[in-house]
């Protein structure tokens, strides 16, 4: 089961809502009843219903693939699968008759993915789980323009999160434009990005974009499971 202590955390976007980041190369999918599951669900699906499994191709990109577990069924694009069977972006993922997600890859460049659940469907809360993987090529992008993981139209300027180890480091092209409404960070970098250490401790709440005449300021929230 994900804790903090596993340096889980979870990033609440205005606008989008509340993403389950997670990091690891292997994580197991099942019902919220079993005891050894990383991504548990209350839905249709067995204890340990999926294994999702992460490796880097001879290319140097991220390969994500998804393998049934104790002979449940797994369907990608409406097929069933047999073995380990490697993901794409937009892949539509069904576990049950209530719960399915959609694999998202937007940046190539990032060794970081997505799980766009569908249909209501949650994990600890939140809309979406994010396979966030570590150093500068795991950057989670938050902004407007395409390629971001995460895009609302309230941002001019792209931030950036990434983790180096139990650091946690938000950046940005703008970063002297972050505004601590709650929390302290641990480290300053001289390029402006802000760090706190993992596991999180208590909620952080950061304002990257100031309000206007036609709505309020654009923030964002971290915090422990």
């Amino acid at each position: 089961m994900l804790d903090s202590e596993a340096g889980a955390f979870v990033f609440s976007v205005d606008e989008l809502g509340s993403y389950l980041v997670v990091g690891g190369d292997e994580l197991v999918i099942g019902h919220s009843r079993a005891a050894n599951v990383d991504l548990p669900f209350l839905a249709d699906v067995g204890g340990e219903h999926a294994r999702l499994h992460r490796k880097l191709s001879f290319r140097g990109g991220v390969v994500w693939s998804i393998t049934a577990l104790g002979g449940e069924r797994v369907l990608v694009g409406g097929q069933p699968i047999e073995g380990a069977h490697t993901l794409a972006d937009g892949h539509r993922v069904e576990l049950g008759r209530n719960l399915s997600f959609r694999y998202r890859h937007p940046d190539p460049g990032s060794t970081t993915a997505m799980l766009e659940l569908e249909s209501g469907a949650e994990c600890l809360g939140t809309c979406a789980v994010v396979l966030f993987a570590e150093g500068a090529s795991g950057q989670l992008r938050l902004g407007s323009k395409g390629g971001c993981h995460l895009r609302s139209s309230a941002l001019q300027h792209e931030v950036q999160l990434r983790r180096s180890g139990d650091q946690l480091w938000l950046d940005g092209e703008r970063p002297e434009a972050f505004r601590r409404l709650l929390g302290e960070p641990d480290s300053v970098l001289s390029s402006g990005a802000i760090g706190f250490s993992l596991p999180l401790s208590e909620r952080i709440d950061l304002q990257l974009a100031p309000g206007s005449a036609s709505g309020p300021p654009f923030g964002v929230a971290l915090r422990p499971l």
